[in-house]
């Protein structure tokens, strides 16, 4: 019973910190994390998944994974469309980022 006990608290933190999945249409339209500014999702710290923050809470998380299939194309201010997604040292990120520049960017097709 003991050890039935100990692995059950020891899965519930992971499960209770889980994200909810959402559509892009639940996402903030641009955030800052880490010092770099998002218009779009990052996979940043998540495991590989799309995340982004939230207009409002869901299932009492301000932040959701999102849905691949719920992600629009992005194009850059003179209207060529941005890649999907665009990567950096290991990050992935669909839309544009601040990441290591002074403003947004993203890569090209």
């Amino acid at each position: 019973m003991k050890i039935t006990r100990y692995l059950l608290l020891s899965i519930l933190p992971t499960m209770v910190m889980a994200a909810p999945e959402v559509h892009y249409n639940e996402c903030k339209s641009s955030f800052n994390y880490l010092g770099a500014d998002y218009q779009g999702t990052t996979n940043k710290n998540n495991a590989g998944s799309q995340w982004c923050y939230l207009k409002s809470p869901v299932e009492e998380s301000s932040w959701g994974n999102v849905r691949a299939e719920t992600l629009p194309k992005y194009k850059t201010i003179s209207g060529k469309t941005c890649m999907d997604p665009s990567s950096d040292k290991g990050e992935q990120f669909y839309g544009c980022s601040s990441r290591n520049h002074t403003t947004p960017w993203c890569y090209i097709d």
